[in-house]
């Protein structure tokens, strides 16, 4: 049953390949589970308890999960302590972001994998329960069918079959096994009949449609943004989220929030605490920006159609939002507008908000210097790889100002050899964010909106500007005709693109990404108000340094594996997780072995301790044949066997054990066995090995064939 259980596992865990990317996730989830059934065959091999199997499963489980999860952080390494189960928290709180924020296929970072295992372990200590211990293999299907489930209960549609035909042959080979002798039949056929009706009987029914709702969301845009913004943009169906009007009748920009860390596996906006008094009729002026920079103030109207987002989306920098439902709070760190409770769908609100236009003289006395605060803006990624800072040195050049630095690094991708494409990153293996996409997506050249802005914000970190990447809608598509301007924002606007802080003017928007967006009148040389650069007079000269000047990207990972952010995370595991379910397998390719010497011992116990009949040691010598496979007829009387155990060799001792249960069987003295049959049992085994050959020796230590029939009878 635990065999039956352990391979029917295998193919439900296998079955969830079509939800992740990668293979990576599959050994540690798989070592999981067999973890559980290996050990509580063991135990129960040893001990009647019905309870104590899964309690040492669980203790097992959970310093597995200390070890592998929660490293150096456990009472001797292995217990979990208080910092062990706060990282645990930590894991659930990042594994539910995760879930939330991709799309499938996913990426099983860590905190999914941890609750992975965690579920893979107690769907098979259910499963275990039922199927071995409580001799129900029927019930056991649930936990199985739950995994199975999975996939389809996602995503409709992409199931795969292969192992639900593995774990259905596996269930009636269960059910089959634990079914009295004469119900087997009847019981494989009953089960039989449910697998096929689950499999004909759905396509025999009346379809069932859904009509896509116009009032359902569009984007969701979850806790990361960062992470659907590439799935969205992708999607095939284009699906207006929202509609908003100015009052100058120009495009806006609306932003849902920003990316400041850049370590990490994955980028996602900072966590800020929120602040009561942070509401939206009080929101403060934008930090940086001087009293002597002329603004134009912008009021826009914006109605949510199909955005279910914690942000709400907004021109930057606000200064009032009114019209909103809920407890909307405004970010000290970056003035984005969220709430946790629920998200922006169906909101009708008007966001004041201004609109920099700083003169030439402005723009080039700017920056130059950072406020201790924004410091952190600075950080770049410690395994940033050093031809992102070399090529970012040689684009700037000799630029006499941080304004210059920033247009002529918006101008080496606006302009320069890059090309614009939502699939090549997925194609070629380099999508996301991390320090080792930029590198790669330096050297391919290809890439949509979050590569451009992740580049040129680190590029600029390292030629000393302080950066952050901004998420949200490009100005979309205007709708209306002669009355007041109206724009229609869809899904295919999701758009990101990098903010550089100029002291004196704050953050300010650029546009990098290739044909698409609009440059501000500050960060095109073209236009008056902006300074003159070298070459500003055709934008193509300024779009880089020569291509002997750029430092080249290093060329891709072998076979077309990213050298970004996921493999260094990966490569800490990868190593790991194979070899913990390589352990698992050789546990459970020993384990009839391992059981086989620890019922042998237990029985030596006993009849040495006088706790045991002469049975038991009769019991103990006819299983130790079985092992070398000698067959005794069950007719046999005690007296008859010895001849066919050692034909031509000694039987004393062997006859004296036979003398013994005959003793027991017909004597009214008491049932416990002399002590002393323990060394006869010891001889008469050495004996019957010592007439076998070599290769059946071999068989019996590795693979006893009697354990699985003497499981039962260990118990007694």
């Amino acid at each position: 049953m635990t065999g039956l259980l352990a391979v029917a596992f295998a193919a439900a865990v296998g079955g969830l390949h079509v939800l992740f990317s990668g293979a990576g996730w599959f050994a540690p989830v798989l070592a999981f589970a067999l973890l559980v059934l290996v050990l509580s065959a063991v135990v129960r091999s040893l001990s009647s308890a019905l309870w104590l199997p899964p309690l040492v499963s669980a203790a097992a489980v959970l310093v597995a999960c200390t070890v592998f999860f929660a490293p150096l952080s456990g009472i001797l390494l292995l217990i979990p302590g208080p910092a062990t189960w706060s990282e645990f928290g930590r894991l659930f709180t990042l594994a539910a972001r995760s879930i939330e924020a991709q799309a499938v296929p996913a990426d099983a970072n860590q905190p999914i994998v941890f609750v992975l295992c965690l579920a893979a372990a107690g769907e098979a200590m259910v499963a275990d329960l039922l199927a071995v211990a409580l001799r129900s293999p029927a019930l056991a299907g649930v936990p199985l069918l739950a995994l199975l489930a999975a996939p389809g209960v996602i995503v409709a549609g992409i199931s795969d079959p292969l192992p639900f035909v593995v774990v259905a042959l596996c269930f009636l080979a269960m059910l089959r096994l634990g079914a009295p002798p004469g119900q087997r039949a009847i019981s494989v056929a009953i089960g039989a009949v449910a697998v096929i009706g689950a499999l004909v009987l759905p396509p025999l029914l009346p379809p069932v449609t859904t009509e896509a709702s116009g009032d359902g969301p569009g984007v969701s845009t979850g806790i990361n943004p960062v992470l659907s913004l590439g799935r969205d943009l992708r999607r095939s169906e284009e699906r207006r989220v929202l509609e908003y009007g100015t009052k100058s009748g120009d495009g806006e920009y609306l932003r849902l929030t920003t990316v400041d860390d850049f370590e990490g596996e994955d980028w996602e906006p900072s966590v800020s605490r929120s602040d009561g008094r942070n509401s939206l009729d009080s929101i403060p002026e934008p930090p940086g920006l001087n009293d002597d920079v002329t603004t134009e103030k912008e009021s826009s109207r914006i109605r949510i159609l199909s955005l279910d987002s914690p942000w709400l989306p907004a021109p930057y920098p606000p200064t009032s939002v009114s019209g909103v439902d809920g407890g909307w709070r405004w970010s000290a760190r970056d003035l984005s507008i969220s709430r946790q409770s629920a998200g922006s769908a169906g909101q009708e609100y008007t966001v004041t908000s201004l609109s920099p236009d700083p003169t030439a003289e402005q723009l080039r006395s700017a920056g130059g210097s950072t406020p201790p605060q924004l410091e952190p803006f600075l950080e770049t990624p410690g395994d940033l790889d050093p031809v992102v800072a070399e090529t970012a040195r040689a684009v700037v050049g000799d630029a006499g100002s941080d304004y210059a630095k920033a247009v002529a690094l918006q101008d080496y991708f606006r302009y320069g050899d890059f090309s614009y494409s939502e699939t090549a990153p997925v194609e070629e293996g380099y999508d996301g964010t991390g320090a080792g996409v930029i590198a790669t997506f330096l050297e391919k050249k290809s890439g949509y909106c979050i590569h451009f802005a992740s580049a040129m914000a680190v590029m600029a970190r390292t030629v000393g500007i302080p950066s952050r990447i901004a998420v949200g809608f490009l100005p979309g598509t205007r709708i209306s005709g002669d009355g007041p301007a109206e724009f229609a924002v869809s899904s295919h606007d999701l758009h990101a693109w990098p903010e550089l802080y100029f002291d004196g003017l704050g953050w300010l928007r650029f546009e990098p990404t290739v044909s698409r967006g609009e440059l501000p009148g500050y960060a095109d040389p073209a236009t008056a108000d902006a300074p003159s650069l070298p070459g500003a007079d055709d934008p193509a000269a300024s779009a880089a340094p020569t291509p002997s000047a750029v430092p080249s990207a290093p060329p891709p990972a072998a076979d077309g594996v990213d050298a970004g952010s996921g493999a260094t995370s990966g490569a800490r595991w990868s190593w790991i997780w194979p070899a913990a379910l390589l352990l698992v397998v050789l546990i459970t390719i020993g384990a009839p072995a391992i059981l086989r010497r620890l019922q042998r011992g237990r029985r030596r116990r006993r009849l040495r301790r006088g706790l045991a009949p002469p049975t038991l040691a009769w019991r103990e010598l006819l299983q130790s044949a079985d092992d070398l496979g000698i067959r005794v007829p069950p007719t046999l009387t005690p007296a008859e066997v010895p001849a066919v155990l050692l034909p031509g060799g000694p039987r004393d001792s062997t006859e004296r054990i036979a003398e013994a249960v005959e003793r027991e069987s017909y004597s009214r003295e008491g049932l416990a066995a002399d002590p002393s049959i323990v060394t006869d049992l010891d001889a008469a085994i050495v004996a019957v090995r010592e007439s076998a050959s070599r290769g059946a020796r071999l068989r019996a230590a590795l693979l006893p064939r009697s354990i699985w029939a003497a499981l039962p009878s260990a118990q007694r």
